[in-house]
């Protein structure tokens, strides 16, 4: 269902525009929605929303430290400490595997400051999620940096990830703390064809650069 609302969300510049849809996993999806809608309630300003939209892959992060703090601090009080204690490399690979689904919103949101279109008889442009925004403004100056560094962070840095564990899968298979932290790279696919897993992260990105190439 996510998958879904993402690629609905490819159509159009207001997340809000996609609450009304008969899904029945919407209250789930409210705090998603809240977050990534443009005009997010809890943020005065562009800039501001546009942040915490921008750092949702570091807040998904804390958390599941959070989590993962909470959780083993629960169970080392217990008997069954063994059994249920949740080590690092679970964690990495639930965190991987909620940022594979997001990827493509967390990619458009990164990209979206770019996406820009002209306004006709004149030479100014607005951005297509904010036309409110003019582009090249000093409001959108400051933000090129953060949005940049976020482009480099979460889309040149996954796929770099994602390419140095599968380049060094074949000789580190054989550890179960590898396979474990990295299982949701490779769960879906056969050995063979784990590299899937980069194009459907590269998939992400390719599906946000037209409007950014036509804009």
């Amino acid at each position: 269902t996510l998958w879904f609302y993402q690629m609905l969300s490819l159509q159009t510049d207001d997340m809000e525009d996609l609450k009304g849809l008969d899904i029945d996993l919407d209250y789930l999806l409210d705090p998603f929605f809240a977050l990534m809608s443009l005009q997010c309630g809890s943020f005065a300003g562009f800039a501001s929303a546009f942040y915490a939209r921008l750092l949702m892959p570091m807040a998904l992060g804390t958390y599941f430290v959070v989590l993962y703090t909470i959780w083993n601090f629960i169970v080392m009080q217990t008997s069954l400490a063994g059994h249920w204690k949740m080590d690092w490399q679970e964690g990495v690979s639930n965190y991987g595997s909620s940022f594979l689904i997001l990827f493509i919103i967390i990619a458009r949101q990164a990209l979206s400051l770019f996406q820009c279109y002209p306004h006709p008889g004149n030479h100014s442009m607005s951005l297509l999620s904010s036309p409110d925004i003019l582009c090249f403004n000093s409001e959108w100056w400051s933000l090129a940096a953060p949005a940049c560094l976020a482009v480099a962070v979460f889309c040149g840095g996954s796929l770099s990830v994602i390419c140095s564990v599968l380049h060094s899968a074949p000789a580190r298979m054989h550890q179960r703390s590898f396979r474990r932290c990295w299982r949701f790279i490779f769960i879906r696919f056969r050995p063979v064809s784990s590299w899937w897993s980069l194009v459907l992260l590269m998939r992400g990105v390719l599906l946000s650069m037209p409007r950014l190439i036509f804009s």
